[in-house]
């Protein structure tokens, strides 16, 4: 027993003196820290010292100082679940040959993307492109608005103390949660102080906390709802489970529909989807107006929930729990937003059909309702086109 703890501590004693003298291996245990770290204004963001994050916290291989076209967005346009160089972002650049900066992050809302503006405009670029996830956009966009005052002020006066009274009654994170099949949360926790202290202290528990980051990400491996495992997310459904998602599985197309879970933060009959909803307008227009200012262009992207991509696909919609009312309520809102931005002169690519089309699935096989490698070359392409006929339309948007 001695010996082991004298092997460990040796092991610590030279883990320590390696990250002393030689910078890499100091920068590699730093990584132990976590994905994210606080951010006062966006309330959390990218951890500089994770493995495959920038300077600056975002997923580039380098933190640039001039771009020609910043990409805004959440985890659809971060990559979760694919390598960095798999993400539309980066196909983007490599493919069009545009130096691209993607600054999208995992629970980012189109609020977040405006609390981002200035950073972005700081890049110089010709193209900001800005992408809407219909699948919890919405709702980013409330919880962001009941904490910041800048996104606050887009609301009408009465709205904030009503939107807390009924986020009181039931949060809307507690709503999300109690539809959700997802195994563990996927929020920002805290670390224990166990884990804290061990972080700071201890260079042979930062190796281990690194080499997990590595082997699995945040997305795969941990939650058999979330690996590209169709069979053993399958197996793992319980009786619960299936009061609130259903599999789907024909024509060599096959994964797990979660529709009442995109469904709840679709429905813009609850008052705080409703403000989330009118929040990304009024955002799209400050940001347009914005960009305007700085001979900036503007391109929205609209990324669909998965569920909507099966849909076309689903011969009998009423079999699948929450499907109908979350395709029809999806439809609405996005309808909704194409008017106001065709309305607004502004330009935008709806990504649906391109995805619909597909030959082969274009997302997971589990309950992962982000695209995989596929899904993000077919959405890569696309955007490509979109954002070459911007830069070569007359300058201004209106």
């Amino acid at each position: 027993m001695i010996a082991v703890l004298l092997g460990i501590l040796l092991a610590e004693f030279s883990l320590k003196l390696a990250a002393f003298a030689v910078p890499a291996v100091a920068s590699l245990l730093s990584e132990a820290s976590g994905q994210t770290i606080p951010d006062p204004l966006l309330g959390y963001r990218g951890n500089p010292k994770w493995y495959d994050h920038d300077e600056r916290g975002y997923r580039n291989e380098h933190a640039l100082t001039k771009a020609d076209i910043v990409v805004l967005g959440d985890s659809h346009a971060y990559g979760a679940g694919v390598s960095a160089n798999q993400a539309w972002p980066y196909s983007l650049g490599r493919d069009t040959g545009f130096a691209t900066y993607n600054m999208a992050f995992g629970g980012y809302g189109t609020a977040h993307s405006l609390l981002q503006l200035e950073e972005a405009i700081e890049l110089a670029p010709r193209l900001v492109i800005l992408a809407v996830y219909f699948g919890n956009d919405f709702a980013d966009n409330f919880w962001v608005a009941m904490r910041n005052e800048r996104i606050k002020s887009f609301l009408s006066r009465e709205a904030p103390s009503e939107l807390a009274r009924l986020d009181r009654l039931e949060s809307l994170e507690a709503r999300v949660a109690r539809v959700s099949v997802m195994r563990k949360s996927r929020g920002k926790k805290s670390p224990s102080a166990l884990k804290s202290f061990l972080s700071d202290y201890s260079a042979l528990y930062s190796l281990g906390r690194v080499l997990q980051n590595h082997l699995s990400s945040a997305w795969r491996g941990r939650d058999p709802m979330l690996a590209d495992d169709f069979d053993k997310a399958v197996r793992n459904l319980t009786d619960r489970d299936l009061q609130y998602c259903s599999v789907f599985e024909d024509r060599g197309w096959r994964t797990i529909l979660t529709g009442p879970y995109r469904g709840l933060v679709n429905d813009r009959d609850d008052m705080r989807i409703q403000a989330g909803y009118d929040l990304t307008s009024r955002i799209l227009l400050e940001i347009r107006e914005r960009l305007d200012t700085n001979k900036i262009r503007l391109l929205v992207v609209l990324l669909p929930t998965k569920e909507s991509v099966f849909a076309s696909r689903v011969s009998n919609i009423e079999a699948h729990v929450g499907l109908a009312k979350l395709v029809t309520d999806e439809r609405e809102n996005r309808e909704g937003l194409i008017r106001f931005m065709e309305l607004q002169d502004i330009h935008y690519l709806d990504t649906l059909p391109f995805l619909q089309r597909s030959a082969s699935q274009p997302y997971f096989h589990s309950a992962n309702g982000h695209p995989n490698a596929l899904g993000h070359e077919i959405i890569a392409r696309e955007v490509g086109y979109a954002a070459r006929g911007v830069l070569a339309s007359p300058s201004s948007q209106r």
